[in-house]
């Protein structure tokens, strides 16, 4: 079993958002199970923040030494392009 180190742990390529109508604090009261993906996807609630609250044609940016950084697919997945 794999253990996580922190809330930002790369997420598996095929593992869906969030459902945008939940929010983060709605997923910390309920099981331990819930907690555990909550601390999964908290890379994803604040990802889907960001879409939230830019205007159409906003920027996001972010820095990394990595050249594409593991995160950059979840960013994509929400609907930015990565540059």
């Amino acid at each position: 079993m794999k253990t996580l180190i922190s809330g930002f742990d790369p997420i598996p390529p095929n593992t869906p958002l969030p459902d945008q109508h939940i929010g983060a604090k709605e997923t910390l009261d309920q099981t331990p199970e819930a907690a555990l993906e909550h601390l999964r996807s908290e890379l994803d609630y604040e990802i889907l923040e960001m879409r939230r609250v830019l205007r159409v044609g906003g920027h996001a940016v972010w820095r990394s030494a990595a050249k594409r950084p593991w995160y950059r697919q979840r960013f994509e997945l929400a609907g930015f392009k990565g540059e």
